[in-house]
């Protein structure tokens, strides 16, 4: 499946043509004789005497369907269809890549405002390079063909998702959430407003990603708007309030949209939706939405809280940039997740039917397990392979030994250690504490038995961390660290954003708690 442009019927995404259509002269523009020719497949033709003259987009020399290029991309079918745009499934021949192409029709070629609004998406997608944010590939015009080539995308879409399953888990919920607030913050740092934040372009992909697509109304800072006033522009249901008037947009605008979307992922149902007296766009001016626990009481109170944020009416009281929504929505997931985000939603798009088994093997095992990317097995001949003279089997157990080992010189070094002075605070200005607490409010008593203490990291928006110049996890992460009591040096790396160092003080039976925000400049050192 295909992220499908906002102009596109999600109900007739193949659509064919009447039968009975005369073909077009030999003067029509190139592009409407492509795509006049992709339907050859599903139009009856009447039997020719001869074979037509080929096509110089089609191969020649070949007795089947000849196959239709587009530059250095070969056509294999069409996946979508609109009013606007066709979006086909090609491959890159030279890079033996599996590419999606969006073209843009002939018959809406001549509207200037729809060509513009073409020519934003690509501009807008080719100043973003993110994770979570549809890549594009090129864009060009080739004998008066407009079109863009992006990465193929395979999964499915919330929209779908929503349409036949209502309501989303709360964890899985937020960390949709997650993912695509770190998209809006990278992109509002960029200096482009999204403005049509809604299910339909959030995707679900087969290796566990999250997907924000279709930029089409993106407002850049340098670009003018669509409409002379701003409004107009958008899906109702998730339109922000100062977007419904016309008024100036920032980023707080798609939050807004996001919030709706986190309200319907939990509850089964928008937070506004018009009746027989008033539509949704004065509802969503004029209206609160009904607390999401009001709906179900199993809402947590800290994911209501979050939502409900978003929602509020005026810019000034919701999460001023996307980031905030970021790391909230990341100790929400932190708290309740323990394994990694992809593997939670794959596995639980893999139980209610949405993705099959073959689509998540590269991830998950039959049974919707991690699938193993290495593993030892003995020789089935007994002899067992043999590195440097010795077999495998003995380089196996020298290892478990060593490992072993290791972990009782660590054990032994912090047995003599007793209860010290507390510190509280950390260089550099970052907040440090040292809570008796598990990451899920457990007791921490065993920890104090086995001479350990526990390290939490809070990482905005993500880091590696590495412990004593060891990297042992990636935030966010659910279970603390443990560790030996004393202090330690803690490196928080982002790979944009560099890297703090801090001496964390671990007191055996306690966990201590680091928070960092990388996004934010290192504070200077003290002269």
């Amino acid at each position: 499946m295909l992220p499908q442009p906002s102009a596109l019927s999600r109900r007739n995404r193949v659509i064919k043509p009447p039968t009975g259509l005369s073909p077009l002269p030999p003067s029509a523009p190139p592009s409407e004789r492509l795509i006049e020719s992709l339907f050859e497949e599903v139009r009856p033709s009447p039997p020719e005497p001869t074979p037509p003259p080929q096509s110089p987009r089609q191969e020649a020399g070949r007795s089947t369907a000849p196959t239709l290029r587009i530059g250095p991309y070969r056509i294999e079918r069409e996946i979508g269809s609109g009013g606007m745009s066709v979006v086909y499934k090609s491959v890159q021949d030279n890079l033996a890549r599996p590419v999606a192409i969006k073209v843009l029709r002939a018959d809406v070629a001549s509207q200037p405002h729809l060509v513009e609004r073409f020519d934003r998406e690509a501009l807008s997608l080719a100043r973003l390079q993110h994770e979570n944010i549809l890549q594009i590939f090129e864009y060009r015009t080739d004998d008066a063909l407009r079109y863009m080539v992006t990465e193929l995308l395979e999964g499915v879409d919330l929209y779908d998702v929503l349409e036949r399953h209502e309501k989303v888990p709360f964890d899985v919920a937020a960390i949709v959430g997650l993912q695509v607030a770190r998209a809006l913050d990278y992109a509002h740092s960029r200096g482009v407003i999204h403005r049509d934040v809604k299910p339909a372009n959030i995707m679900f992909t087969v290796s566990g990603d999250i997907k924000l697509m279709d930029f089409g109304i993106a407002r850049q800072e340098h670009f003018g708007d669509l409409t002379q006033t701003g409004a107009g522009v958008g899906t109702p249901s998730y339109m922000s309030p100062e977007q419904i008037l016309g008024e100036k947009l920032d980023g707080r605008t798609d939050i807004w949209s996001l919030g709706v979307v986190l309200y319907q992922m939990i509850t089964g149902q928008k937070p506004f939706v018009q009746d027989d007296v008033r539509t949704v766009l004065h509802k969503i001016r004029v209206d609160r939405p009904a607390p999401p626990r009001a709906i179900d009481p199993g809402i947590p109170r800290e994911l209501e809280r979050i939502v409900l944020r978003c929602l509020e009416k005026g810019p000034e009281d919701r999460y001023p940039v996307a980031q905030h929504l970021a790391l909230a929505l990341e100790r929400f997931v932190a708290a309740r997740l323990t394994t990694p985000q992809e593997l939670r939603l794959l596995g639980w798009l893999r139980s209610i039917g949405e993705l099959s088994a073959e689509q998540t093997a590269g991830v998950l095992s039959e049974a919707g397990a991690p699938a193993r990317r290495a593993s030892w097995r003995p020789d089935p001949s007994g002899a067992g392979r043999s590195v440097l003279g010795l077999p495998a089997s003995v380089w196996v157990a020298g290892v478990s030994i060593v490992l072993f080992l290791v972990l009782l010189v660590v054990v032994l070094a912090s047995w003599p250690s007793r209860d010290g002075p507390r510190k509280e605070g950390a260089k550099g200005g970052e907040a440090i504490s040292s809570e008796p607490r598990g990451s899920s409010g457990r007791p921490v008593s065993a920890w104090a038995k086995a001479e350990l203490g526990g390290l939490q990291v809070w990482a905005h928006p993500w880091g590696h961390v590495h412990v004593d110049g060891v990297l042992v996890e990636t935030t966010p992460f659910a279970r603390p660290i443990p560790l030996p009591d004393g202090e330690h040096e803690v490196k928080i790396v982002h790979p944009t954003l560099g890297s703090r160092l801090h001496r964390v003080e671990v007191r055996r039976g306690s966990v201590s708690t680091l928070e960092v925000d990388l996004s934010a400049p290192p504070p200077r050192r003290a002269r």
